[in-house]
């Protein structure tokens, strides 16, 4: 088995989404025999997560380096008011002038880092991914200074293509061209990147899910909530969020109520804008938590809600989310704007699709809670240990 390193700048203990995909798939890989080198940076243990333990394997070795950023206090909970409030702000915006790019910086330790694994260690297989997406671009700096490597750029999102991203216009085109192969988690995101690289090496893996570690979160009891909402609520998803809790106040105030649950990330105008839900029990709002309690918020409820927010951004996009749902034996309610969810959702019965600029969209919302589908829920093929093999055969294949 080949050993590959692996730039991961979220890396656990990160315990948000952002490390999700290589805590699985490092894992893994692992298990089947690949040594697995990661280079990251220091973060704060939060929480305990389930998807921790499969990184302390003896084929996994992580060294980290300093960022030259204060990533940490973006992954801290601090004080929402006083001065811990204002010297987090001043230091993040002081650091965001530069750059709004975590890994802005990270090159000047990072590049060093990594040549001293590759000499001390021999590895033939660099493996870049993001967010932040300046890795990517260093990792492809990387590839230029030793050609023999093989590298393969890894994208969770299409940041990069985008302004948003907050990196120079041409560093996609550099980070794609000394690729030996481009990987993206859905067949839109793909598409999208060899349309635009012209490379000819593309592969989607998608962003597999345990699903009998989620299957054993699974409830017996009848449903408590009619909507459940796990995870945050960033990229355009707030959006939507408030036109589905508008409902929920237009439906309580003709008397017809419905009660939803929200854990996760929040915005506070959000939480302020809808308090008056809160108050009369229509609405509960819990902050991050565990991912076992999230998933249990999710079983608990008749439908686990999905926002896509109107973002060019999410047109590629298919969250685990809808798979873990599934795996907890709960069909989704998703309010987008199109893309690639609506598919992935009617094609393996999923539960619905709603778009949200409808202008029948609170109609559909009603309609949604007499509707008795036998979902299908059609989620085999994308069980996590699917996604380690393949990436298996990608890193002996390149």
């Amino acid at each position: 088995m080949r050993s590959i390193l692996l730039l991961s700048f979220r890396y656990p203990p990160y315990s948000r989404v952002g490390a999700y995909r290589w805590a699985r798939l490092s894992a893994g890989l692992a298990r089947l025999g690949h040594r697995v080198e990661v280079l990251s940076v220091n973060w704060p243990r939060g929480p305990e997560m389930d998807w921790f333990a499969g990184t302390e394997h003896t084929k996994i070795h992580v060294t980290r380096t300093l960022s030259g950023y204060p990533h940490a206090l973006k992954a801290v909970k601090m004080p929402t008011t006083g001065a811990g409030k204002r010297l987090r702000r001043w230091t993040l915006s002081a650091f965001d002038r530069c750059s709004s790019d975590d890994a802005a910086h990270w090159h000047w330790f990072m590049v060093p880092a990594a040549e001293r694994l590759l000499r001390a260690n021999g590895v033939p297989v660099l493996v870049a991914t993001g967010a932040p997406f300046s890795v990517n671009l260093w990792a492809a700096r990387i590839k230029q200074r030793h050609p023999e490597l093989k590298l393969i750029q890894d994208f969770r999102d299409p940041w990069l293509t985008e302004p948003a991203s907050g990196v120079a216009g041409d560093a996609f085109a550099e980070a794609t061209m000394t690729a030996d192969c481009l990987v993206s988690v859905t067949d839109e995101m793909t598409a999208l990147f060899a349309k635009l690289s012209g490379h000819h090496h593309t592969r989607t893996i998608a962003n597999g899910v345990d699903l009998e570690q989620v299957r054993s979160c699974r409830s017996s009891a009848p449903a408590r909530l009619d909507f459940a909402y796990i995870g945050a609520l960033a990229n355009g998803r707030d959006v939507p969020a408030t036109l589905f809790l508008q409902w929920v106040r237009r439906r309580r105030d003709e008397g017809r109520p419905v009660r939803a649950a929200f854990m996760g990330r929040i915005p506070p105008t959000l939480a302020r804008d809808f308090e008056d839900l809160v108050h009369s029990g229509q609405l509960e709002l819990h902050g991050h938590g565990p991912q076992r309690d999230a998933f249990a918020l999710a079983a608990s409820a008749r439908y686990a809600l999905h926002f896509n927010g109107p973002v060019a951004v999410a047109l590629t996009q298919v969250t685990t989310k809808l798979v873990e749902h599934a795996a907890l034996g709960r069909p989704t309610l998703s309010l987008n704007y199109g893309g690639a969810v609506e598919p992935f959702i009617q094609e393996r019965g999923l539960g619905l699709s709603l778009r949200a600029d409808a202008a029948d969209l609170p109609v559909r919302l009603d309609d949604s809670l007499t509707t008795n589908e036998p979902w299908s829920l059609s989620i085999d093929d994308l069980d996590a240990q699917r996604s380690v093999e393949a990436y298996s055969q990608l890193i002996e294949s390149v």
